[in-house]
Formats: structure tokens, sequence, C-alpha cells
């Protein structure tokens, strides 16, 4: 289980092994591209006719056209079945046909081919799609129709001013702001507590789930020691829950990912990746999920994997950020969401 460690991050981004985004980004651009003229060759009439003649010879009759000529001893080059031929070797030498039978051979395109899109979110909107995103916790939603934080936490939830649409982004803000919130308290139920710093949360809980696939989100931090930033899994209980990342709260940043069962089972540092670079840096994290086996990536670079079962309901995706207890974080920190994809492939 255990992930990739820091240094080897490092040493992975400084030979080149560890692609950046905008290089990940134009080569998938690319892929599309190549992709869209194979889709448009495969509506063409010409691809058609070329199927259509060569299910014919596939059939045999061309075959058995050609020994009925060598009985009759007539010429097999005067019948139709000759220049049916003759017009798919012609077409097969075309430059857009033998293209499309080339990456069909290779399978070129098996993973758009397979791929279906369940979710995508890029914030292009001037505001919040609250059709699809709850500013909120979705128990808060389903039970009190607004939101709630939890005793014992340092921060709040406030719906009002941590969340931003800035830039094509979600930008979730963790800052020092002394304000008095609606709690959660296991033994009393909800109560009003006061808090010395507020974040922001948001979930599809109401619009959107998924059981299995794959989830990939584009993100960068500004870290801030103390502060913590996730992505994460949950159905109806609060456990299982799949982490797609939570980042550390130490002096740098590092991710842990995983599958928690309970509050006990909480992840560790030595699951994640170890430190990242916060700030300017744009950041593709990725996991799959297929039946029991879950995957980690961090910038197409593999860097966890497990067997989880009981991974059997439905789960909706929570961008979350907060304060560690007994953290005092003096700064603001941020987590920028620039865009969030849900798939899942057929066979």
């Amino acid at each position: 289980m255990a992930g990739l460690t820091a240094r080897r991050v490092r040493v992975l981004r400084l030979l080149g092994r560890m692609p950046s985004v905008s290089k990940i980004e134009a080569r998938r651009a690319s892929h599309r591209r190549s992709f869209e003229r194979f889709q448009s060759i495969a509506a063409s009439q010409e691809w058609k006719r070329y199927q259509t003649l060569a299910q014919y010879v596939a059939s045999g009759e061309a075959e058995k056209e050609r020994q009925r000529c060598e009985a009759e001893k007539v010429k097999f080059r005067n019948t139709e079945a000759y220049a049916k031929l003759q017009e798919l070797k012609s077409l097969s030498k075309k430059r857009d046909i033998a293209w499309y039978l080339a990456q069909e051979q290779k399978g070129v395109f098996a993973d758009l081919l397979h791929e279906r899109e369940l979710f995508f979110e890029d914030f292009t909107a001037t505001d919040l799609d609250t059709k699809r995103w709850l500013p909120r916790f979705f128990w808060g939603d389903a039970l009190l129709k607004k939101g709630y934080s939890f005793v014992g936490d340092p921060h709040c939830y406030p719906e009002d001013n941590n969340l931003e649409i800035a830039g094509s982004s979600l930008v979730i803000e963790t800052r020092p702001d002394e304000r008095t919130a609606l709690a959660w308290d296991k033994v009393l139920g909800f109560v009003s507590e006061r808090f010395a710093y507020s974040s922001g949360v948001v979930c599809t809980g109401q619009s959107f789930r998924m059981l299995g696939g794959r989830v990939e989100v584009k993100l960068r931090i500004r870290h801030q020691p103390g502060v913590y930033h996730a992505l994460y899994l949950a159905g109806d209980s609060r456990t299982p829950q799949i982490d797609v990342f939570r980042t550390t709260t130490g002096k740098k940043v590092g991710l842990m990912s995983g599958v928690s069962r309970s509050e006990a089972n909480a992840l560790v540092p030595e699951d994640g990746v170890g430190a990242l670079p916060a700030g300017s840096d744009y950041f593709l994290l990725r996991l799959d999920w297929e039946g029991h086996n879950l995957r980690w990536s961090i910038n197409d670079v593999p860097y966890l994997s497990m067997e989880a079962r009981g991974l059997d309901t439905p789960m909706y995706l929570v961008f979350a950020s907060g304060v560690e207890p007994g953290a005092t974080p003096t700064g603001v920190a941020q987590m920028e969401i620039d865009w969030v994809r849900c798939t899942a492939y057929d066979a």
C-alpha cells in the first residue's frame, strides 16, 4: 500500500517522468483531435463503402465467383466480383482509410471508444451551480436545509463567503475568522458553537453519485500549515469513505489516499506521496475504482493501489478544507479546483 516517497516524487519530476499538467493536457487534446478524425472517417460514405466491400469479400462470394470462372473458362476480370475486389483494394490504399485501419488495429482509441462521461464540472459559470453542488454537507441539506459544522473542529462552514468562482475555478478558502455557527455534538445534538476559523465544503449528494469508475481533478493549493484540503467519496453512512486525496497539514504539502472504514481507521502520512510543491503548480489527481480494486495516480503516475471490499453503495463527491484540532494557522489557505471529471468505461 505504500505510496511514493517525497524524494521519489522530486526525482520523477526532475527526470521528466512525472509530466507537468500542461504536457498531459496537450497530449490528451491531441489524442482527442485524432479521435475526432477517427470518428469523422467512421461516419463517411467512403468508409461505409469499404465496410460493405470488406464484408462481401469475407463472405466468400468473390472467391466462389473466381472458382466458377475458372471452371467455366471465362475471364474473372469481367465480373462484378472482380470489380468489387479492385474497388476494395483502391479504397484500402486511400490515406484516411489506411490511417483508420492502422489506428483500429493498434487499439489507439480503445479508451475513448469505451469511455462514458458521468459528471463534469469546469466552473465556467459566474456562480456556483447549486443544482449540482450543495455548499454544505448533504445531511445538513436533507435534514435542516442549512449547513452545520462539528463541535471540536477549529473551523466552521459558513455558506456566505468562503466559496468563490474565480478564473473558471472554484476556490475554497480557509482563514482566521471568529464567528458563531450551528454545530453537531454527538451527545447534545445541534448546538451553537464559537469557532476561530471559517472554511468551505461542497458536495454532489443531491445530484450525482457513482458506483465505480474514474474520478479525476485538476487543482492547486495555496498552503498554510495546519490546514488540510480533501476530495472524498461518501455514501449515506459516514463510513466507508474513499479518500481521493487529503493533504497533510505540516510545513510541506503531502497527499494521503485510501479507504477509511471508521474514525479510528484514519489515513496516515505513510499512505501518501510525500511532499509536493504548492502555489503555482497544478496537479491532476485520479482515482480508478474497479470493483474491489482501487488505484491512485498523480499526473498520470500511479502511487497507490489497494483492494477494498464492501464498497457497494453509490457515493457522491465532497470537496472540503479545514483546520486540524490544535493547529493555529495565521494566514489564508486556498484549494483552487479547475475541473473535476467522473467517467465509466464500458466493456
